[in-house]
C-alpha cells in the first residue's frame, strides 16, 4: 500500500496536474470581481504551481548535474563567481536608502504596498493602478521587505538589489553557455559595476525584474537545444512565462525575441527539428501555463494588454507622415534622430530622464571600443548572434515609441550589452602576444571595473541628485516628518511644482501611517479655522522665508525651529516649526 501511494505521489501527470490546478485557481481568483482569497494564498498558488510544473514536467531519471556539467567547473571558478556576486550585492546595498534620497518613480509601489496593508484579499496579478498592465508580484516582494526592515526607502529597494545581483549570476550562466568561462566572468564583472545597471538595481521600480528572467529564459533555451534535456526545456519555459509578471518592456520583448531566435535556430538546423519537437512543446506549454493567469485576468476584466505602449507609441498616422517626409524636412530630421538616438544613448549622449540622468552616456568612454568591437564580432561569431538579435529587437521595439532613447526601456538588454563588451575584449585580446595577453586584459578590466564604480558613486550620483531634486527639497521635509509625534498634522508651505498633495500623502503614509500632510501654496489666503483637530501641528517653511514664521506665530506657540541635518542651501531647505503640546 505504501509503495502504491509513493508511485501515485511521484506521478508526473499528477504533479503536473496539481501545478496547472494551482495556476487555474490563481487565474480564477484574479479574473473575477469577488475578492475571496488572501494575497499570501494567491502567491502560494503561483509558487506552488511553478514548482509542480518544474517537478512534474522536468523530472528525469538522470541527475541534473549531467545537464549543467558542474564537474567541469573548478573550485576556483565557483569561488570567483561567488565573490563577484558578493561584490555585486555589496555595491547595491551600500547606502541604498540614502545615496539617492528622493523616490525615483517609487510612489507607485508605495501605493501598492499601502493597498496591500489595507486589503488582505487584494487580487495580486490584476492590473496595478490605472496607467499600467503590471502585476503586484514585485510589489509583494517589496511589501515583505518593508515588513522586515521598516517603512523606508532602504526596505523598498532591497528586492531590487537582490534581483539585480541575481541577474549578474544569470549573465554569468548565459555567458558560460555561449562563450565559456573567461567571457562569462568578464561579462558578469562588467554588469556588476555597470553604472546604469547599478542605478536601476538601487531603486525600487520593477523594471529590474525583466532582465533576470529574460536572461535565464535565453540561457535555458540555448542549453535545451544543446542537450535536448527535459529539465532545460521546462526551466526555459518557466523563465519566459515569468517575464510576463514584470514591466511591459520585458513582457513584449522577450517572447518575440525568444520565438525569433528559435525560428532562426530551426531554419539552420532543419535535420534536427524532429528531435526537438517534444522539447519545444514542453517549453511552449510551460511558458503558456505560467503566463496564462495574467492574460486570463486581463481578458476577463477587459483591461488593455499593453497600456504603456498604447499611450506612448507613435500612431499609424505618425509613421505615415515620417516615412513619406522629404529630406531636409523637420519630419525627416526627426526620423533620422529617432533611428540613431538609441545608439547615441549608449555611447554619446546622457539619458534625459530622472530614471538615470547624469552627464554621460550609458557606456563610459573607456568601454565604448569594447562594446563596438563586440557588436562587430557578433556578426561573425555564431554564438553571439543571439545577443545581436536581442539588441536589435530592443532597438526596433523602442522605435515604435515617441521617444526611442530612454534608459529605463533598455534595462531589458543590459546583460546582452555586458556580454557584448566582454566578447569584444576577449576576441580582440586574441590578437595580442600570448605572453602579454592575460596581463593586458586583467589590467584593462580591473581599470574598467574600478572606474565604473568610482564614476557611479561619485560624479554620476552628485549630478543625478541635483537633477532629481530641482528647486526646494520637499523630500527632505517628507523624510523628517517620519520622526514627528504620532497624529501630527503636517503642512508643507510653498511646495515645489513636482510635488502634489496626493504624492506627498502617499509618501508620508508609507513612512508613518499615523500622520497626515497638506500643502499650502499661499499662507496669507489659508483659512486656519478649517484645520482639523490634532494633538500637534508641524509646518515646514522655506528656510529663506522670514514672513511665514511671523504669521504662524499669531496662531500657534512653537518649539525652537528645527533645521535639516542634510547639506542644503537656504533656497532649497525647509525649517520645521512644531507646535507645543496642548495642555
Amino acid at each position: 500500500m505504501l509503495n502504491r501511494w509513493n508511485r501515485i505521489l511521484s506521478s508526473r501527470l499528477l504533479i503536473t496536474s496539481v501545478g496547472v490546478g494551482c495556476l487555474v485557481l490563481l487565474a480564477w481568483i484574479n479574473g473575477h470581481s469577488a475578492e475571496v482569497a488572501p494575497h499570501w494564498l494567491q502567491f502560494l498558488f503561483l509558487y506552488l504551481g511553478i514548482a509542480c510544473l518544474i517537478w512534474g514536467l522536468g523530472r528525469e531519471d538522470q541527475a541534473a548535474s549531467a545537464l549543467f556539467k558542474w564537474r567541469e567547473i573548478s573550485r576556483q571558478e565557483i569561488l570567483l563567481v561567488t565573490g563577484i556576486l558578493g561584490v555585486a550585492l555589496v555595491l547595491r546595498l551600500w547606502e541604498l536608502g540614502s545615496k539617492v534620497r528622493a523616490p525615483v518613480d517609487e510612489v507607485l509601489p508605495m501605493m501598492e504596498i499601502i493597498a496591500l496593508w489595507g486589503n488582505p484579499n487584494l487580487p495580486m496579478i490584476r492590473r496595478m493602478g490605472f496607467i499600467s498592465s503590471l502585476t503586484r508580484l514585485f510589489a509583494s516582494w517589496q511589501a515583505g521587505s518593508v515588513a522586515v526592515f521598516g517603512h523606508n526607502l532602504l526596505a523598498l529597494r532591497i528586492p531590487s538589489a537582490i534581483v539585480g545581483t541575481l541577474t549578474v549570476g544569470a549573465t554569468y550562466i548565459l555567458g558560460r553557455i555561449l562563450f565559456g568561462r573567461n567571457t562569462a566572468i568578464i561579462g558578469a564583472l562588467i554588469l556588476a559595476t555597470f553604472p546604469p545597471y547599478l542605478q536601476f538595481s538601487r531603486v525600487g521600480i520593477l523594471n529590474i525584474g525583466d532582465p533576470l528572467f529574460g536572461t535565464l529564459a535565453f540561457a535555458f533555451i540555448i542549453l535545451a537545444f544543446k542537450s535536448n534535456r527535459r529539465i532545460a526545456w521546462v526551466l526555459g519555459g518557466v523563465a519566459l512565462g515569468l517575464t510576463q509578471y514584470f514591466y511591459e518592456g520585458g513582457r513584449l520583448l522577450y517572447p518575440a525575441f525568444i520565438l525569433t531566435w528559435i525560428i532562426f535556430k530551426l531554419l539552420v538546423n532543419r535535420k534536427a527539428i524532429g528531435s526537438w519537437v517534444r522539447g519545444l512543446l514542453i517549453f511552449g506549454c510551460t511558458a503558456v501555463a505560467i503566463a496564462a493567469p495574467i492574460y486570463y485576468t486581463l481578458a476577463r476584466l477587459s483591461d488593455p494588454l499593453s497600456s504603456r505602449m498604447n499611450t506612448l507609441a507613435l500612431s499609424t498616422q505618425d509613421w505615415a507622415a515620417l516615412l513619406t517626409s522629404p529630406p531636409n524636412s523637420p519630419a525627416f530630421d526627426f526620423l533620422t534622430r529617432h533611428l540613431i538616438d538609441p545608439l547615441l544613448l549608449f555611447i554619446n549622449r546622457p539619458d534625459p530622464t530622472s530614471y538615470y540622468g547624469g552627464n554621460s552616456a550609458l557606456i563610459l568612454i573607456f568601454l565604448v571600443p569594447a562594446f563596438l568591437l563586440g557588436l562587430l564580432w557578433s556578426f561573425k561569431n555564431a554564438n553571439a548572434r543571439g545577443l545581436l538579435l536581442w539588441f536589435l529587437m530592443a532597438w526596433a521595439g523602442n522605435l515604435l515609441m515617441v521617444d526611442s532613447a530612454l534608459a529605463a526601456r533598455y534595462v531589458v538588454i543590459f546583460p546582452a550589452i555586458a556580454l557584448l563588451m566582454a566578447l569584444g575584449i576577449i576576441q580582440t585580446a586574441s590578437y595580442l602576444p600570448v605572453r602579454y595577453r592575460f596581463k593586458i586584459v586583467f589590467v584593462y578590466v580591473a581599470f574598467c571595473l574600478i572606474a565604473q564604480t568610482i564614476y557611479y558613486f561619485g560624479p554620476h550620483l552628485e549630478a543625478y541628485n541635483q537633477q532629481l531634486v530641482q528647486g526646494r527639497d520637499a523630500y527632505d521635509a517628507l523624510f523628517r516628518s517620519e520622526d514627528l509625534p504620532a497624529g501630527t498634522a503636517i503642512y508643507l508651505v510653498d511646495p515645489p511644482t513636482n510635488v502634489t498633495e496626493d504624492y506627498a500623502q502617499t509618501f508620508v503614509r508609507f513612512l508613518a501611517d499615523d500622520k497626515t500632510i497638506h500643502l499650502i501654496e499661499e499662507l496669507d489666503t489659508f483659512d486656519f479655522s478649517q484645520m482639523p483637530e490634532a494633538a500637534r501641528y508641524a509646518f515646514f517653511v522655506p528656510a529663506d522665508d522670514s514672513t511665514t514664521p511671523r504669521l504662524l506665530a499669531q496662531h500657534f506657540d512653537f518649539e525652537a525651529p528645527q533645521y535639516t541635518t542634510y547639506s542644503l542651501s537656504n533656497d532649497k531647505a525647509y525649517v520645521l516649526y512644531l507646535s507645543l503640546p496642548k495642555s
